[in-house]
């Protein structure tokens, strides 16, 4: 037997909703219970819509040829004129020429800052050196004082 609930959504409108739990607790004669699947209601007697589908050949088919305007959009092919066709191909050849400028720009900018950073790190290099020549001077001894004759 289905549940019926009652519930209302902030007391302004009342919903019936039906619930139909998939199992259901049964006794056996040994006295155990099991669990069994309740089967779906019967809807009543329900009515065949029919095809829909038609034959080509059908006596109830029609074939009307119509005629429509050259202005008429249904007769307009979507296929883009040679004139439309030539400005697009001039608009994409002048944006690959932009794209390849701005990428041989950046390309260059590449290039010298990749040399600053060679100078840089030749530069550091020396610098290293440099402080390692007096850090090694330092940890020396001084030299023995000389003695008066």
């Amino acid at each position: 037997m289905p549940c019926l609930y009652e519930c209302s959504t902030h007391g302004l409108n009342t919903h019936v909703v039906l619930i139909y739990p998939p199992l259901s607790s049964v006794k056996s004669e040994n006295g155990a219970r099991s669990l069994k699947k309740l089967e779906r209601l019967k809807l009543g007697s329900r009515k065949s819509s029919g095809t829909i589908i038609v034959p080509h050949d059908s006596p109830y088919v029609e074939i009307h040829d119509e005629k429509y305007d050259d202005g008429d959009a249904r007769t307009m092919s979507p296929r883009r004129g040679s004139e439309e066709t030539e400005q697009m191909g001039e608009e994409a050849r002048q944006a690959l020429v932009k794209f390849v400028k701005r990428s041989l720009k950046f390309g260059n900018c590449l290039e010298s800052l990749k040399s600053e950073h060679e100078k840089l790190e030749d530069g550091n290099r020396f610098l290293q050196a440099c402080v390692g020549e007096l850090m090694q001077t330092s940890k020396s001894p001084p030299p023995a004082p000389r003695k008066a004759l």
